[in-house]
């Protein structure tokens, strides 16, 4: 719309349709005209004339199209198609990370509000994923595989993850039909993903919590053509409070530093380097029984991470992807007890991992196919030093063990997602694996359907094996050493798996409901690969259900506020039979038989002046546990007493059942003109003592469980800008 300025007085007229406008002129005199209008050259001033005898003066002003001239803009965008089929089970984004209550802020804690994981374990986030061990599960950190995923290693056996929450996008839980490209994992599948620095301008984030402080630091790159971003993260209580005299100097800590680059060298072309460092230690003495002193525990944890991605689209539908990485990891824990059957014991493990990989993404309608190789070269060295008699439950352990072992293998496999329509899915994978060691091939076929039946109620259905070849035990040598590898490293010899659930939305309402079944066999084989005839078969099967409502938001009537943000519960049920296979009568022997029960419910509020109230109740079945139905004493060298334990069925007897609720008062606020938010949480609001393990005293006469977390009050703050 153009608009007319006239001088003196400031006018400011606007045209009609026809460009016509019309002013009553105060009196007689001389006045400047000018005409503005969007996307055209200002036209100059032009002056008229009134007079009392000629008060209507007549002026036309025209106006020239003008011409921008503006900078060459290049978009840069990786071109993302969703994997229907493999669709995640639950997907939380850095925000819900952030305001999970009970979660530290740490994305594998907020990810325990998932109807497929295991929530008794107030202390550690080693997660189980549908009645599987933690090491059966796949972490993923922008597709690379994480050796460790795990921080606060040596005091809580995994505390926290090593992904800082300032640069995380989002996390990902795949519990079931997930891609054949995950090779022989037979649990689940977690993956972490990175978020990419600001492009425009230098942004920064802190965020502080009740175990550490953290920030993240990102910009552009010179040029405009990336950006970097940088996370740092360290433990504050061990600066500031130090342990009484008498227990120690140093209470766990956890520092560490994490951050992303990434370039785009020319169209089409994205590099994208990342790193992690992380170094964690403590020395303290631990409490012991009621009169004794407890172990001094010193120890150090460090692990690095460096990888590189190279990503190009060659041509329409064609694409590949280069990855590199290199990782270390180390450990070293010294305990020093006070009598002379525990003295002192030492265990340091170094661990080097190198990595690569290639894939190629064929874009062809209706198909997608993806191609992909890996080569992986693992090399660990592991010592254990202790006095005579200082384990001896560890026995035949010798005193002093050092030993060096090194892994190496290749993989590719393929994989073909086919669309049928717009809401059906097929995915057809397949993964072979060659590794050195116990069981050279590795087989795992994959196939996962995805579609929409009638309207709002759709399905998915996934299976998929693993098979080793050859037998494991044809593999073994008389005299192979003894060697320590990571557990993934002993994949089952079979395993089979499937799923299937259905889901669906009514009006504001979202239901699902899921089955699972997993089979797993694996070879029991002595630690010295010796005694042949006690080889046995061990047999896994876990069945489950899962249900699952939840609520969209709600909004009020007449505004924009809500009265829910969030509201959703889950309800699961397991059943999981252990039996094994094996010695002079060569039939199958039931170990256990468990029934797990799970309920989980979470809810956010929106309330007035920006504040929100969030709540998270989990309630489940007591943790199994292997009873001592016995002990035998004998005497060491020295005439002293060495109890040995006998143990009675494993997993036979359960704890008490485990509840907590979880509050979090959240508001936002604005500081120095930088957007941010304070928060309250109060963790296990009731007060119960959950249990969470079960641990003897040494002499295996009086037992205790463990405790989850107390009632726990903290406040927290995130400022970013």
């Amino acid at each position: 719309m153009a608009q007319v300025v006239i001088d003196p007085g400031d006018w400011i007229l606007s045209v009609d349709s026809l460009g016509r406008f019309h002013a009553d002129l105060p009196g007689a005199g001389t006045y400047r005209l000018r005409a503005l209008a969007p996307m055209h050259e200002t036209s100059g001033w032009l002056l008229v004339t009134a007079t009392d005898e000629e008060p209507l003066a007549r002026a036309e002003l025209s106006l020239e199209p003008q011409a921008y001239r503006v900078p060459t803009v290049e978009i840069y965008g990786e071109r993302i198609r969703p994997d229907p089929p493999q669709a995640p089970s639950r997907l939380i984004l850095a925000r819900e990370i952030r305001r999970a209550p009970g979660g530290f802020q740490d994305p594998l804690r907020a990810l325990q509000e998932s109807r497929s994981i295991e929530t008794r374990n107030d202390l550690g986030t080693l997660l189980s994923i549908r009645g599987g061990e933690p090491d059966q599960v796949l972490f993923l950190m922008d597709g690379f595989d994480a050796y460790n995923p795990y921080r606060m290693r040596i005091v809580l056996g995994g505390g926290l993850s090593l992904a800082n929450p300032d640069i995380v996008e989002s996390v990902e839980l795949y519990a079931g039909g997930f891609s054949a490209r995950y090779g022989n994992r037979t649990s689940g599948v977690i993956h972490l993903r990175t978020r990419e620095g600001n492009r425009h301008s230098f942004r920064s984030r802190q965020t502080l919590s009740l175990i550490a402080a953290s920030t993240a630091l990102e910009g552009p790159l010179p040029g405009g053509r990336g950006s970097w971003i940088l996370g740092l993260r360290r433990t504050y209580y061990d600066l500031i409070l130090r342990p009484p005299k008498g227990e120690g100097t140093q209470y766990p800590y956890l520092q560490e530093a994490q951050g992303r680059l990434d370039w785009d060298p020319a169209l089409g072309h994205r590099l994208i380097a990342r790193f992690a460092l992380g170094d964690e230690g403590i020395d303290y003495i631990f409490p012991g029984e009621a009169g004794e002193q407890g172990a001094d525990t010193r120890g150090s944890s460090g692990s690095s991470g460096f990888s590189i991605e190279h990503a190009c689209d060659l041509r329409e539908g064609l694409r590949a992807i280069s990855k590199g990485s290199l990782l270390t990891d180390r450990t070293r824990v010294r305990i020093q007890g006070t009598d002379d059957r525990v003295s002192y014991a030492a265990a340091r493990t170094r661990a080097l991992r190198i990595s690569a990989s290639h894939e190629w993404e064929v874009d062809a309608a209706p198909h997608v196919l993806r191609i992909g190789a890996s080569w992986d070269r693992y090399r660990s060295r592991v010592g254990w030093d202790a006095e005579a008699d200082a384990a001896p439950s560890l026995n035949p352990t010798p005193a002093s063990l050092d030993m060096d072992d090194l892994l190496a293998y290749r993989a590719a496999w393929a994989e073909d997602v086919v669309g049928f329509g717009r809401d059906w899915f097929l995915s057809l994978g397949l993964r072979i694996e060659d590794a050195s060691g116990p069981s050279p091939i590795q087989v795992s076929p994959r196939v996962a359907l995805r579609g929409r039946i009638k309207g709002p109620l759709g399905f998915r259905v996934g299976a998929g094996q693993f098979l080793q070849y050859p037998d494991g035990i044809q593999s073994f040598s008389r005299e192979a050493p003894l060697s320590i590898r990571p557990l993934s490293a002993y994949p089952p010899e079979r395993a089979a798996l499937a799923s299937a659930g259905l889901n669906a939305t009514w009006r504001r309402i979202d239901w699902t409901l899921e089955t699972y079944t997993r089979d797993t066999r694996d070879l029991l084989v002595p630690a010295d690969r010796v005694a042949y005839t006690a080889i046995s078969e061990g047999r896994a099967l876990a069945r489950g259900i899962e249900a699952e409502i939840g609520l969209r938001p709600l909004p009020r009537r007449g505004g924009d506020r809500r009265w829910i943000d969030d509201l959703e519960a889950t309800l699961a049920h397991a059943w999981i039979d252990s039996r094994f296979r094996g010695g002079v009568y060569d039939r199958w022997t039931r170990v256990s038989a468990e029934r797990e029960q799970s309920f989980l419910a979470r809810a956010r509020f929106p309330a007035r002046a920006g504040w929100t109230l969030s709540f998270v109740l989990r309630v489940a079945s007591g943790a199994p546990y292997t009873p001592l139905r016995a002990r035998f004493t004998r005497w060491d060298s020295d005439g002293d007493p060495v109890h040995v334990p006998v143990w009675g069925d494993p997993f036979s007897e359960k704890m008490s059942s485990y509840g907590r609720l979880d509050g979090r008062v959240e508001r936002e606020i604005s500081i120095f003109g930088r957007s941010g938010s304070i928060f309250l949480e109060v963790l296990n609001m009731t007060a119960r003592k959950n249990s969470v393990s079960m641990i003897w005293n040494r002499d295996l006469d009086r037992r205790r469980p463990v405790r989850g977390l107390p009632l726990l009050p903290f406040i927290g703050m995130t400022v970013a800008g």
